[in-house]
């Protein structure tokens, strides 16, 4: 299914979980790459790129201090379930 707003090849469901595990950092270096290209080809998936960009990088800047790791693992986890169920 791919949106009415924009006309493309992609399916911009699909693009949004692609930008989540590109942005996430869970791939590597020619994953990134590739996926990157394919959000980049569509303007709407690339624009959510952007905006998604600048909230984490908002986000980091206004922490002080980094929860620790298995913190940052849990709230990461959850959040995906919740995102997926």
């Amino acid at each position: 299914m791919t949106n009415s707003h924009h006309r493309c090849e992609c399916n911009c469901a699909d693009a949004y979980t692609l930008l989540v595990e590109l942005l996430d950092g869970d791939c590597c270096d020619a994953t990134r790459a590739e996926l990157r290209s394919r959000i980049e080809a569509c303007p709407h998936c690339f624009e959510k790129l952007g905006i998604e960009e600048e909230v984490r990088e908002i986000l980091r800047r206004s922490c002080a201090a980094q929860a620790p790791l298995r913190l940052r693992q849990r709230i990461s986890i959850s959040i995906r379930v919740q995102r997926f169920s």
